[in-house]
Protein backbone atom coordinates (compact mmCIF):
# COMPACT_ATOMS: atom_id res chain seq x y z
CA UNK A 1 0.00 0.00 0.00
CA UNK A 2 2.78 2.43 0.86
CA UNK A 3 4.46 1.82 -2.49
CA UNK A 4 1.36 2.98 -4.33
CA UNK A 5 1.21 6.16 -2.25
CA UNK A 6 4.86 6.96 -3.03
CA UNK A 7 4.31 6.33 -6.73
CA UNK A 8 1.29 8.63 -6.65
CA UNK A 9 3.24 11.31 -4.79
CA UNK A 10 6.09 11.07 -7.29
CA UNK A 11 3.63 11.44 -10.16
CA UNK A 12 2.03 14.51 -8.56
CA UNK A 13 5.43 16.10 -7.91
CA UNK A 14 6.56 15.41 -11.49
CA UNK A 15 3.26 16.77 -12.80
CA UNK A 16 3.57 19.91 -10.70
CA UNK A 17 7.18 20.38 -11.82
CA UNK A 18 6.42 20.04 -15.50
CA UNK A 19 3.26 22.13 -15.45
CA UNK A 20 4.48 24.88 -13.16
CA UNK A 21 5.29 27.24 -16.00
CA UNK A 22 2.34 26.39 -18.23
CA UNK A 23 -1.26 27.58 -18.25
CA UNK A 24 -2.61 24.41 -16.66
CA UNK A 25 -1.56 25.20 -13.11
CA UNK A 26 -5.23 25.57 -12.12
CA UNK A 27 -5.92 22.01 -13.23
CA UNK A 28 -3.00 20.71 -11.14
CA UNK A 29 -4.24 22.69 -8.15
CA UNK A 30 -7.73 21.25 -8.60
CA UNK A 31 -6.33 17.71 -8.70
CA UNK A 32 -4.34 18.31 -5.51
CA UNK A 33 -7.46 19.73 -3.82
CA UNK A 34 -9.41 16.66 -4.95
CA UNK A 35 -6.77 14.37 -3.42
CA UNK A 36 -7.01 16.32 -0.15
CA UNK A 37 -10.81 15.99 -0.20
CA UNK A 38 -10.55 12.23 -0.74
CA UNK A 39 -8.16 11.88 2.19
CA UNK A 40 -10.51 13.99 4.33
CA UNK A 41 -13.37 11.61 3.54
CA UNK A 42 -11.39 8.85 5.24
CA UNK A 43 -10.70 11.16 8.18
CA UNK A 44 -14.39 11.96 8.49
CA UNK A 45 -15.33 8.29 8.47
CA UNK A 46 -12.67 7.50 11.07
CA UNK A 47 -13.93 10.33 13.28
CA UNK A 48 -17.50 9.06 13.01
CA UNK A 49 -16.29 5.58 13.97
CA UNK A 50 -14.49 6.97 17.04
CA UNK A 51 -17.46 9.24 17.88
CA UNK A 52 -15.26 12.32 17.97
CA UNK A 53 -17.80 14.95 16.97
CA UNK A 54 -15.46 17.94 16.88
CA UNK A 55 -13.21 16.06 14.46
CA UNK A 56 -16.28 15.05 12.43
CA UNK A 57 -17.19 18.72 12.11
CA UNK A 58 -13.74 19.88 11.00
CA UNK A 59 -13.02 16.91 8.73
CA UNK A 60 -16.48 17.20 7.18
CA UNK A 61 -16.09 20.94 6.65
CA UNK A 62 -12.67 20.39 5.08
CA UNK A 63 -14.08 17.68 2.81
CA UNK A 64 -16.91 19.93 1.66
CA UNK A 65 -14.68 22.96 1.16
CA UNK A 66 -11.86 21.27 -0.75
CA UNK A 67 -14.30 19.10 -2.68
CA UNK A 68 -16.36 22.12 -3.73
CA UNK A 69 -13.33 24.13 -4.85
CA UNK A 70 -11.80 21.22 -6.76
CA UNK A 71 -15.00 20.27 -8.57
CA UNK A 72 -15.84 23.87 -9.46
CA UNK A 73 -12.29 24.49 -10.70
CA UNK A 74 -12.37 21.35 -12.82
CA UNK A 75 -15.75 22.33 -14.31
CA UNK A 76 -14.50 25.85 -14.99
CA UNK A 77 -11.30 24.69 -16.67
CA UNK A 78 -13.01 22.02 -18.75
CA UNK A 79 -15.78 24.37 -19.90
CA UNK A 80 -13.27 27.10 -20.82
CA UNK A 81 -11.28 24.66 -22.96
CA UNK A 82 -14.40 23.39 -24.75
CA UNK A 83 -15.71 26.80 -25.76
Amino acid sequence: MNTYIFILMDYVIITIGTMAFKEDYKMVLAIIFLLVAIVCIFGTLRSIKNRNFLAVFFAGATTLLFGWFSIMTLISEISSKVS
